[in-house]
């Protein structure tokens, strides 16, 4: 299956400092993410990068490989330090063929995300709704019930109510 990385990067709807983050480790791997002068090049600060990477990890955005940090999939990686170099290797690099499509997923996320695309008409739809509180969840995001059965249970239970056009 091709996925287009560009518009999976702007589904996440990543914050100014995850931006930052992750353009950071994108041209500049490193081990050391709080070394002032990696901060300074960057424009980081202490707080912005935990915030940032407790987001990007809990995407599987970035991982560390022998103690480096990178950004992931291998992919991605190679599609995003070509934009800002090669804009034609880049368009070329832009649709791959992902071992995992769904490599940013928990597994409560996978099991909900191809019914979620199918309801809502695309993955910019469904993440857009997963990230979005929701009456029906008590004013919860879907996104953030997923850790749980009894919340996987919820939002699929949720999915169904939508997709039969049953709204509580």
């Amino acid at each position: 299956m091709q996925t287009d990385l560009k518009h999976l990067l702007k589904s996440f709807r990543l914050s100014g400092p995850q931006k930052r983050l992750f353009n950071a480790i994108s041209r500049e791997p490193t081990a050391h993410l709080y070394a002032k002068d990696y901060m300074f090049r960057n424009e980081l600060t202490r707080g912005g990068i935990a915030s940032a990477l407790k987001r990007l990890k809990s995407l599987n955005l970035l991982l560390q490989e022998d103690g480096i940090w990178q950004v992931n999939p291998p992919e991605m990686r190679r599609w995003y330090q070509a934009v800002g170099h090669d804009p034609e290797l880049a368009e070329e690099l832009r649709f791959a063929e992902l071992n995992d499509p769904y490599f940013w997923l928990n597994p409560g996320l996978k099991s909900v995300l191809p019914q979620c695309i199918a309801i809502f008409g695309g993955i910019i739809n469904a993440m857009n709704w997963l990230e979005s509180p929701n009456h029906s969840l008590g004013g919860q995001r879907p996104w953030d019930l997923l850790g749980t059965a009894d919340g996987i249970m919820l939002v699929q239970d949720t999915l169904g109510r939508i997709a039969h056009g049953v709204f509580v």
